[in-house]
């Protein structure tokens, strides 16, 4: 059974790291909406002041 068992370890470590991109890939996104968001309204504030 040590075989089954090396499987099931396998999948789940899999499982872990599939979770850790998916919110890696979320936290990044959000922070790209919020650095384009900043962004914009920087340039936007700048553009009043003109």
């Amino acid at each position: 059974m040590p075989c089954l068992c090396r499987i099931l370890e396998g999948s789940h470590a899999s499982v872990e790291l599939r979770l850790f991109w998916v919110l890696h890939d979320k936290i990044g996104l959000i922070l790209t909406c919020y650095g384009l968001v900043f962004h914009v309204a920087t340039y936007y504030i700048h553009s009043l002041q003109i």
